[in-house]
C-alpha cells in the first residue's frame, strides 16, 4: 500500500516566521542562516503537531551525524527517515502529515542560504534537486506532496545536495525546539581564504597533487599542468594524467592549430578575426571585401568550430586542410588519419591518443575513420562502454605546449590565441579569471542524452593559461561523469601556479 506523506513546504509568513537574512561575521568568514516555524494552534491539529515534533527529532538526529560531501544527493525520505514511518501517528489526512514542518525548515535553508564566493558573487550553499508539485491540502498550509511507496516503485522524494562549487567550512545544522515550533540554524562560511603554501616548487607541486587526490579520488577525472618555461613554474604535475578519457569537442582546439600550421597565412591573415563569422558583406569594411569573398567560407568554418564547437564546421575544416595542404595530405589516406598522424609525429602525443571517427559533414568522405583507434572500451559503473575518440590529459595539454613553442616559431601563435580566447564557454576561464589568469582554450561537453555519451556526461577543457607576469602553462582537465569536480580542481591549480609565481619573484 502506498503511504502518502504530505511533506508540504510552507511559503507564507504565518508558517515561516522569524527568518533572518544571511550575515557575515566582522572578523571571520563564518555565516549563519536561521529559519523558524510555528505549529498550528488549532486543537484539532494535535496529531499533526505530534508528527511534526517527531519529524523534527528525526531531522535533528540526522544533522548530528551527517558530514555533507560533494557529489552526494541527500533525500528526506530515504537518507533522513531511511524509508521508514516508525513513530508517526496515523491520521485521516495520511501517515506522517506533520512532516511538512521539518520539510519547511529544510527547504527554506536549501533555497535561501547563500555564501559569498571568491569572486564576490553570492551563490547557494545547497541545491534543490526537485520536488513534485501537488494541490494544496491541510487548509492551504502545504504546497508540495511527497509519496513514499514501501516497494519503491512510485516514490516521489525531496532531494538536495551541496553546491559542487562550495568549498567553505563544512555546513553544520542545529535544530532547536521552541514553544509552539522549531528553529533551524545553518552555520557555514564564505569561500575560505587560500591556504599558505610552502614557498618552493616542490612544496607547491606536492600540495597540488594532494589536492587533486582529495578532490578527484577514484572518479574518472584527469588533470595535467605543464609549465612552458624551464626556468619558472611548477614541475609538470597531473592526476590520472595518462588515463585515456573521452575528449568530446576539446580536440577542436588542436584542429585549429593543425589548420594554421598547414594553410597559407595569406588565407587567414587576409581578413581580421572580427569578420570571420560575419555573413553579410555589407557588414565588412570595403578594404576587406575581396578577402571576405575569397576566404569567408573556410574562415567561418574555423571560427564556428573553435568558438561555438559546431560539428559540421569541424568536418569541413579537416577536409579543407587535407585538400589544400600537400604536407598535411602526406600524413595519411584520409583527413582524420592525417590529423592523428600529425598529432603524434609533430606534436609528440602518445600513440594511444587520437580520433577514431568524425563523420559530421563526412570530413569529405563518409567512411573517414582511423582503425588504429577502433574498438576502444571504458569500464565504468560495472558496464563496458564503447568510446570513439580519446586522449590522455597529458597528451591533450601537449597541443598547447606545442602552440606556445612551435606556434610562435611558425608564426601562428598570436592568431591561434586570439581565436581560442573567444571561447563561448570555458571552465578554465571561469575558474581562473579571479586569479588574474588569462586563458586560450577549447572545451568539450557531451550530454547523457547524446548518442555518444552512453547516458553519462563528458566534460573537458584544455588550453594555454598566462599568469599576470607572463608565465604560461599548458593545462588539460577531462571528466567522465565527474564534471562537478572540474571547478574545484581548476581553482586548486590556479591558486598553486599563482603562489609559485610569488615564490619565484
Amino acid at each position: 500500500m502506498v503511504a502518502r506523506l504530505c511533506i508540504l513546504f510552507v511559503v507564507t509568513m504565518a508558517c515561516l516566521a522569524g527568518m533572518m537574512q544571511p550575515s557575515a561575521a566582522q572578523a571571520t568568514l563564518t555565516r549563519t542562516y536561521t529559519a523558524q516555524i510555528g505549529y498550528p494552534a488549532d486543537p484539532d491539529r494535535a496529531t499533526y503537531v505530534a508528527n511534526a515534533r517527531h519529524a523534527i527529532d528525526e531531522l535533528a538526529a540526522f544533522f548530528e551525524t551527517v558530514t555533507f560531501k560533494q557529489a552526494v544527493n541527500y533525500s528526506l525520505l530515504q537518507t533522513v527517515l531511511h524509508s521508514k514511518l516508525t513513530g508517526f501517528v496515523a491520521t485521516p489526512d495520511g501517515i506522517g502529515a506533520g512532516l511538512c514542518a521539518a520539510a519547511t525548515l529544510l527547504d527554506s535553508i536549501v533555497r535561501n542560504a547563500v555564501y559569498r564566493d571568491s569572486d564576490s558573487i553570492e551563490r547557494p550553499v545547497f541545491q534543490s534537486l526537485g520536488t513534485q508539485p501537488a494541490t494544496n491540502t491541510f487548509g492551504g498550509l502545504c504546497s508540495l506532496a511527497t509519496t513514499l511507496d514501501p516497494k519503491n516503485r512510485h516514490s516521489i522524494d525531496y532531494l538536495w545536495r551541496l553546491n559542487p562549487n562550495y568549498t567553505g567550512a563544512p555546513p553544520h545544522f542545529v535544530l532547536t525546539a521552541l514553544d509552539g515550533g522549531a528553529s533551524l540554524t545553518l552555520t557555514y562560511s564564505d569561500r575560505l581564504a587560500s591556504p599558505a603554501f610552502e614557498a618552493s616548487p616542490a612544496g607547491n607541486a606536492a600540495h597540488l597533487a594532494d589536492q587533486f587526490a582529495s578532490i578527484i579520488g577514484a572518479r574518472k577525472v584527469g588533470a595535467w599542468i605543464e609549465p612552458i618555461s624551464a626556468l619558472h613554474g611548477l614541475d609538470p604535475i597531473g592526476y590520472h594524467g595518462d588515463d585515456q578519457l573521452p575528449v568530446a569537442s576539446a580536440f577542436k582546439g588542436p584542429v585549429a592549430l593543425y589548420f594554421f600550421e598547414h594553410i597559407d597565412p595569406v588565407t587567414w591573415r587576409s581578413l581580421p578575426l572580427t569578420y570571420w563569422n560575419v555573413d553579410q558583406i555589407d557588414a565588412v569594411p570595403d578594404a576587406y571585401h575581396d578577402a571576405w569573398t575569397r576566404n569567408h567560407a573556410v574562415l567561418k568554418n574555423l571560427y564556428q568550430m573553435a568558438v561555438f564547437s559546431e560539428n559540421d564546421a569541424t568536418g569541413g575544416t579537416l577536409a579543407y586542410v587535407y585538400a589544400n595542404s600537400p604536407t598535411a595530405a602526406a600524413y595519411g589516406s584520409n583527413p582524420l588519419i592525417a590529423f592523428n598522424t600529425w598529432s603524434e609525429q609533430k606534436v609528440g602525443i602518445g600513440a594511444e591518443s587520437g580520433l577514431h571517427a568524425w563523420v559530421a559533414r563526412g570530413t569529405a568522405c563518409a567512411a573517414c575513420t582511423d582503425e588504429r583507434f577502433t574498438d576502444r572500451r571504458l569500464i565504468y559503473g560495472g558496464k563496458v562502454l564503447t568510446i570513439n575518440n580519446t586522449y590522455s590529459p597529458r597528451d591533450l595539454a601537449r597541443f598547447y605546449r606545442y602552440l606556445a613553442v612551435q606556434g610562435r616559431a611558425l608564426g601562428y601563435y598570436d592568431m591561434a590565441i586570439a581565436l581560442l580566447s573567444n571561447q563561448h564557454f570555458s571552465l578554465i576561464k571561469e575558474n581562473s579569471l579571479i586569479f588574474g589568469i588569462t586563458t586560450a582554450s577549447k572545451d568539450g561537453y557531451i550530454g547523457p542524452d547524446s548518442d555518444y555519451g552512453d547516458g553519462y556526461r563528458i566534460s573537458t577543457d584544455a588550453g594555454l593559461i598566462t599568469l599576470p607576469d607572463g608565465e604560461q602553462y599548458a593545462v588539460a582537465f577531462m571528466a567522465f561523469d565527474g564534471g562537478d569536480l572540474l571547478p574545484p580542481s581548476i581553482q586548486a591549480m590556479s591558486h598553486a601556479v599563482i603562489e609559485q609565481q610569488r615564490a619565484d619573484f
